[in-house]
């Protein structure tokens, strides 16, 4: 394993650095397991459970959902790809361009009846839509603890 990636915060670090670049947009579950996320078109006042804005210039007009495991093969590994052979079946397309993304957390892990909720509907809606300028300072990542 690669000098001290979790320990040093270097990932974490790193990972803010892309935020600012507005190359990735980042998000923590509150809870580690296969979470089903819907997608629309269109920023909205719609609230959930917790919501945060970013921005991602996207310049390739598609868009991977990566884990947190990826990411930290592809840090402790140079000749590890991203994305991922896990990752290639999260792929998103959505336009090029500067995109505003509102993520909105629909269900909560924390209450009882939660399994059951997630069953029922998608447990992240991401909302998004092309904007002329925005920008991503984040003091860490929203809704993690790395």
């Amino acid at each position: 394993m690669g000098e001290g990636w979790a320990q040093n915060l270097k990932l974490q670090e790193h990972l803010l650095d892309e935020s600012d670049r507005m190359s990735i947009v980042l998000w923590g579950t509150g809870l580690e397991c296969d979470w089903k996320i819907a997608f629309q078109e269109g920023v909205t006042d719609k609230e959930g459970v917790r919501n945060i804005v970013q921005y991602i210039n996207n310049t390739s007009g598609e868009l991977y959902l990566l884990n947190y495991d990826s990411l930290t093969m592809a840090a402790q590994y140079d000749d590890y790809p991203l994305p991922d052979d896990e990752s290639k079946n999260y792929k998103i397309e959505l336009p090029k361009g500067l995109l505003k993304i509102k993520i909105i957390q629909l269900v909560d892990p924390s209450v009882d009846g939660f399994w059951e909720e997630l069953e029922n509907q998608p447990g992240f809606l991401l909302e998004y839509e092309k904007v002329e300028s925005g920008e991503n300072k984040l003091p860490s990542i929203p809704w993690a603890s790395i």
